[in-house]
């Protein structure tokens, strides 16, 4: 396991006081935050030059009971008007490359398999790998500094 700067200090403050739950309102605020960071880097790692799976990255942020706070942020289910195929599947080729079926008009001049595949090919970027690898460390400053003013500092008040 790894040495977070912070961490036993925040879990002794915990125990001490015996917090078994935190409230809506605190979930609220990190739900609104977490996402940020990660949203800002996939916004500017995202491959496609038109903007148009750019433009679809969501967030969607809810608490699942017995499962805690579940956030997924990406490109949304519509469909790509280049590819025709939904933004989030068009994201995953872009992330762990493929091949796209590209519909062409049957006037071309005949191509052969290998100029076929080379065309409709996509190489892997990687792309939300490398948004999350920028991000995480803003994102758990961002959860701990939350951590800290509304718990820890709020422990010391009282």
């Amino acid at each position: 396991m790894a040495d977070i700067d912070g961490y036993d200090e925040l879990m002794e403050n915990l125990s001490e006081a015996h917090i078994e739950t935190v409230s809506d309102a605190f979930i609220d605020e990190l739900i609104e935050q977490v996402p940020g960071p990660i949203v800002g880097a996939m916004e500017d790692n995202c491959p496609e030059e038109t903007g148009e799976l750019r433009d679809s990255i969501v967030v969607d942020a809810h608490v699942e009971e017995g499962q805690g706070v579940m956030i997924r942020m990406g490109p949304d289910q519509n469909i790509h008007s280049d590819s025709k195929l939904p933004n989030d599947v068009l994201a995953g080729i872009f992330e762990h490359g493929g091949r796209v079926g590209i519909e062409r008009q049957r006037s071309h001049k005949k191509r052969t398999a290998k100029q076929h595949r080379e065309e409709d090919t996509i190489l892997a970027r990687h792309w939300m790998r490398q948004s999350w690898n920028e991000s995480k460390d803003e994102t758990f400053d961002t959860v701990m500094a939350a951590v800290q003013e509304k718990i820890i500092d709020g422990l010391k008040e009282e």
